[in-house]
């Protein structure tokens, strides 16, 4: 609640005119840090791969596989969302965003390669439940305004994380993946702390 209180009391204009209310600020900083941990490691996913012995077929059909997955767990998501509450399913999506890295960090074989992406594509089914509660916490006025928001504040996330990235890969090549997934539970942290504070009252 703080976080809010004080961005209203300081710049009261900017938030009125992006809608950052208190719900609206910590999804937005909750989404901030799932963007950026998974941009850490995503644009080295190749090369990470490769690196465990996987061959250029095999990479592409990890990749394939995940898109597959992504492509299906969007809309039986969406739909236990409606149902069950939608904060849960963000919270759900976002340990997914948080275990992806970890479980790729930790794989040696194809078997953990495997469940590694079958979590990705978990991670999927909490899109639909993220793009609704931006609609359910925005004025009837201030939802273009505020979907605008959500995707500012993913390209924010994605701009400084490949150098960065690129500069953890040089530590280690796990290195990334461990980083990516303590920034991921921050953001599912910041989640569960709204949902206890009234952000499902909000639904």
């Amino acid at each position: 609640m703080w976080v809010s209180q004080a961005v209203s009391r300081q710049l009261p204009f900017f938030v009125d005119f992006l809608g950052l209310r208190r719900n609206v600020v910590i999804l937005s900083l909750a989404i901030f840090c799932v963007g950026l941990g998974e941009e850490l490691w995503a644009r080295f996913l190749p090369k990470y791969l490769e690196a465990l012995g996987a061959s250029v077929l095999a990479i592409g059909a990890f990749g394939t596989l995940q898109d597959l997955l992504e492509g299906l767990y969007p809309y039986p998501g969406g739909m236990l969302a409606d149902q069950r509450g939608r904060t849960s399913f963000v919270v759900l999506s976002f340990i997914c965003f948080a275990r992806f890295p970890l479980l790729l960090a930790s794989a040696h074989g194809p078997v953990g390669l495997i469940a590694a992406f079958v979590c990705a594509g978990l991670q999927e089914m909490g899109e639909p439940a993220r793009k609704a509660m931006i609609v359910d916490l925005a004025d009837v006025a201030q939802r273009g305004r505020l979907a605008g928001v959500y995707y500012f504040t993913r390209g924010l996330a994605v701009m400084p994380a490949g150098l960065v990235g690129g500069m953890l890969w040089r530590l280690n090549p796990r290195t990334p993946f461990f980083v990516a997934t303590g920034v991921c539970l921050l953001g599912v942290v910041l989640m569960v702390t709204g949902r206890r504070s009234g952000m499902e009252s909000a639904e």
